[in-house]
């Protein structure tokens, strides 16, 4: 038996690509109202009934306020910020930042740039 919580995130956030083919649209600036979902699982819950209270994540909230919401990423990251190293980031932030119950794991972080597109991270 396993249980699986996820929490998602919202900021908005401009950057521009590097390194693409002259005229590629990625290689201007722009920008991207971005959701990050992170999922936790466990195979067993706390006492409280719940694999993690979501009310701890809030230091992952406080993170992305104060260092990703309305600033240019290329500012911000020394990486590539596609979407799939943003969500590496941010599930290695996690993992050194948030303390995890015995028994429960982060899983993947998901980063979406678009309600169509999505880049997972997960180890």
């Amino acid at each position: 038996m396993c249980w699986r919580i996820e929490k998602t995130f919202s900021f908005e956030a401009s950057h521009q690509l590097v390194g693409l083919p002259e005229g590629h649209k990625c290689g201007r600036d722009h920008g991207h109202g971005y959701k990050l979902t992170i999922a936790i699982e466990s195979n067993e819950l706390q006492p409280e009934g719940w694999v993690k209270d979501f009310g701890e994540l809030a230091v992952l909230k406080k993170y992305i306020d104060e260092n990703f919401d309305h600033r240019n990423l290329n500012e911000v990251l020394v990486e590539s910020t596609t979407s799939e190293h943003l969500a590496r980031h941010f599930f290695h932030w996690c993992r050194g930042n948030i303390k995890f119950p015995r028994n429960a794991s982060l899983i993947w972080a998901r980063i979406s740039e678009t309600e169509t597109s999505s880049a997972t991270y997960w180890k």
